[in-house]
């Protein structure tokens, strides 16, 4: 036991000495604070007085005993009993010296379950309290004892007194209000469970009876204000009551209006059967128990703890994992079967009030007739005439009222019309928001295109809503409508992240902040590096849509890692290209625009894609080329060149005096020099061979220019300049020519054959082109100096 430290120094300990002590105090100590409410002189000092009686219980087995509105409660309930139970005469109670000399730790009050307890250690030993048993079990004894009368000195009316204490919004109401709204339901027991779960929805269902009779009254003696005020506490308790459901298997997107049916359905079985008596449903105590291997009523299983209504299939089942460990809920096989329960008791009268007796031992053993009929079949949630739709829907025709398939036959229509008007509206938006792409064009035109699956994903989840919420389907048909709308949702979701992520990429392109050209290959990264991360995104939503809607993506992504080796293998070269294709853009070997020759391929880079590289030939045509090719071949890129290279042979003839070839030499130097585009410090301009048919003159230099335009034009320039030196020095072009040499005519004496000469004259005149005295001329005649020449010449 403990009694709350907190309380040492509010009783004087001759209050506490004995159980007639005990007694006595604790009915003076109330009847003086009922007296002092009912003259309205209600201070700090009746409060201190109600801290004295609290003092006098044990809370130790209480749930939520150290809260300050229980122990208010527990209080008046105690008062309550006692004041309809006789008491012996103060003689027949042990006082303290009867403690004294029979050693007595403990008291129990005649024909009752009312102890008193000695408290053996701590600061409070020695003092007689009520039984920590006792006291977790009054609100039962309190139901059992409430028919009865008052006892002739007894004070009436304390328990209304106390839980109200100054007036209608008293301490005690404020805090049962916070309770209401914050304290989850209680399932530390199949009993707690149980008892909570039929009192929350009995509370329930008499807020929702009383505000629509209310409202229809005539005239109606609430207002639509303060019904709604009951509708909210009614579904707040209807929600309490679902949370003693597992609706771990149900997904995600349908556990609020599955919740609310099962346990309608749950309601309605329990209200057809003799309840047990609540003294068989285990307790914290049997349940600390069965832990400890004594099972009692427990199921025997090598699972969690199961405790099952006698002759039915209802379970209830201590959560063994996530974040309701511990707890005992209606269990997940009793949520699924249901709806088959329903329909086997569906025909059988409802219990009477008073079966046994032992339903007293329940908060709230009352029955809820037809609450799960009127939940399925009137719109709005709750209270339908609290709302001017619901209120126009419950004025109609009773015909239309009559279910049909689960649904009354103004749901069917509500559904019939609003699924083809969402789908109409969808399809409008999406064609609308393409023609106004398509006017505004690029980059803002990927926003624009986002607007058709955002506004599809909001109008389908208004459908639903509106679906399940105004026009309140229920069943198999509302789980269709939920799942299909659902999945819905999660493609428009996708479509939109995919789009987003290419609308941004295209932006970040447009932007001038950044200055990345179209084409260039900064721009295809953007755009690719933005497919695989709208991919990824997209699979991440599709993913998680898929866990809201109930499937198991555990054994969906264990299936995926097979199926994703079996299709890497059968996609194996086109994953090859994807790398290559990242492969390019690390790399960068060539850039969109350039001149490249890719094996055997020649053109102009045009795209750069995820699989493939397209070029385009100079016959105009488009290659493609797969990236897994294009990565492992030798890549001549000509369009990184820093100079391109001009190599032609200029022909002169060969009757041409070399004075005139070294002038025509040296002009073509000073060409190259004058250029502006032309590299100065390589180049070569030399009589390089001599040909069949001329003399074959080689020009090797190079220009600087950004494209192969450019560089025709250069060359063209640098042609044309060679043609105007030629005609200026009397240089002519050799062209293909034959000569016909004929010796004689018919009839014509045969010339004679030339000198030979001697051979001291021939030595002689050889011998002369060894001697620069004479008429060799190694170094030409100085009219042309070789470029390479001209920096050692000048020095």
């Amino acid at each position: 036991m403990a009694a709350d430290s907190a309380a040492t120094g509010l009783l004087q300990s001759e209050a506490t000495a004995s159980p007639r002590d005990t007694l006595r105090s604790f009915l003076a100590t109330v009847d003086e604070v009922a007296e002092q409410k009912r003259l309205g002189d209600f201070d700090e000092s009746e409060y201190h007085l109600l801290r004295q009686a609290i003092a006098m219980l044990d809370f130790s087995a209480t749930p939520d005993g150290d809260d300050w509105a229980v122990r208010m409660l527990r209080v008046a309930l105690l008062h309550e009993v006692l004041g309809r139970t006789e008491l012996p005469a103060a003689a027949d109670i042990p006082n303290a010296q009867a403690v004294a000399a029979d050693d007595i730790t403990e008291w129990g009050l005649p024909g009752t379950r009312i102890r008193l307890e000695r408290v053996m250690t701590g600061p409070r030993a020695g003092e007689f309290l009520f039984a920590a048993d006792t006291v977790a079990v009054l609100d039962r004894l309190y139901r059992r004892a409430k028919a009865q009368p008052y006892r002739a000195d007894a004070t009436p009316g304390v328990y209304e007194q106390v839980v109200s204490l100054t007036d209608a919004d008293g301490v005690y109401e404020r805090l049962i209000r916070v309770h209401q709204r914050l304290e989850p339901v209680d399932t530390t027991s199949p009993r707690t469970t149980l008892d909570g779960f039929l009192a929350n929805l009995n509370q329930a269902y008499a807020l929702v009876m009383e505000a629509n009779a209310a409202l229809a009254a005539s005239p109606p003696t609430m207002s639509k204000a303060e019904a709604r005020a009951l509708e909210r506490k009614a579904s707040g308790l209807l929600h309490r009551a679902v949370d003693a459901v597992d609706l771990r298997r149900v997904p995600a997107a349908l556990r609020e209006e599955v919740g609310e049916v099962a346990a309608l359905m749950l309601k309605e079985v329990l209200d057809r059967m003799i309840l047990p008596p609540l003294d068989a449903v285990p307790n914290e105590q049997a349940v600390a128990a069965a832990r400890d291997g004594v099972l009692g009523s427990f199921l025997r299983s090598d699972g969690p703890l199961r405790w099952r209504l006698p002759n039915t299939e209802i379970e209830i089942v201590e959560i063994n994992d996530g974040d309701r460990q511990g707890e005992f809920l209606f269990s997940a096989v009793t949520v699924a079967d249901i709806h088959q329960a329903y329909d086997a008791v569906r025909d059988l009268p409802y219990r009477k009030e008073a079966f046994s007796g032992t339903e007293l031992d329940y908060r709230s053993p009352a029955v809820s007739p037809g609450f799960y009929e009127y939940f399925v079949s009137t719109p709005g949630h709750l209270v339908p005439r609290a709302s001017f739709s619901g209120e126009l829907i419950d004025r109609l025709p009773d015909w239309l009222k009559t279910l049909h398939g689960g649904q009354t036959l103004w749901q069917w229509a509500a559904l019939m019309l609003t699924v083809p008007a969402v789908v109409s509206i969808v399809t409008v938006l999406v064609g609308v928001t393409r023609r106004l792409a398509r006017r505004i064009g690029a980059p803002a035109d990927g926003f624009v295109r986002m607007l058709a699956p955002i506004a599809g994903a909001l109008l389908v989840s208004a459908g639903v809503e509106f679906l399940s919420g105004s026009v309140h389907l229920t069943g198999d048909v509302l789980t269709a409508v939920t799942i299909i709308g659902d999945a819905l949702v999660v493609a428009f979701v996708v479509w939109a992240v995919f789009g987003l992520s290419r609308a941004i990429a295209e932006s970040v392109i447009a932007s001038p902040r950044t200055r990345i050209k179209e084409d260039s290959i900064d721009a295809t990264m953007w755009r690719i590096g933005s497919r695989i991360l709208g991919f990824l995104l997209s699979v991440a939503v599709l993913i998680h849509g898929l866990q809201v809607l109930g499937a198991d993506v555990v054994p969906l992504l264990a299936g995926l890692g097979v199926g994703g080796l079996a299709v890497a293998l059968a996609a194996q070269e086109t994953l090859t290209d994807i790398f290559g294709a990242l492969m390019i853009l690390a790399d960068r070997p060539y850039r969109i625009g350039h001149w490249v020759v890719i094996g055997e391929y020649e053109g102009t880079v045009q795209s750069i894609g995820i699989r493939s590289t397209r070029i385009r030939t100079f016959y105009d045509s488009v290659l493609t080329i797969p990236n897994s090719k294009a990565v492992t071949s030798v890549v001549d890129n000509m369009g990184m060149r820093e100079y391109r290279r001009i190599k032609t042979n200029i022909g002169i003839r060969y009757d041409t005096p070399p004075e005139r070839v070294e002038a025509f030499l040296e002009g073509i130097k000073r060409i190259i020099q004058t250029n502006p585009t032309t590299r100065k410090d390589y180049f070569h301009v030399v009589l390089n061979d001599f040909g069949p048919d001329y003399l074959r003159i080689l020009l090797y230099c190079f220009v600087e220019v950004p494209d192969w335009s450019a560089e025709l034009v250069e060359r063209q320039r640098i042609l044309l300049e060679i043609i105007r030196l030629a005609a200026a020095l009397d240089v002519q072009f050799a062209f293909p020519t034959q000569t016909l040499e004929i010796e004689t005519f018919p009839g014509q004496p045969e010339p004679p054959p030339p000198a030979a000469g001697s051979p001291d004259e021939l030595r002689a005149v050889a011998a002369g082109f060894g001697s620069a005295e004479k008429a060799a001329r190694p170094r030409g005649l100085g009219i042309f100096v070789p470029p390479h020449e001209e920096g050692h010449k000048l020095s």
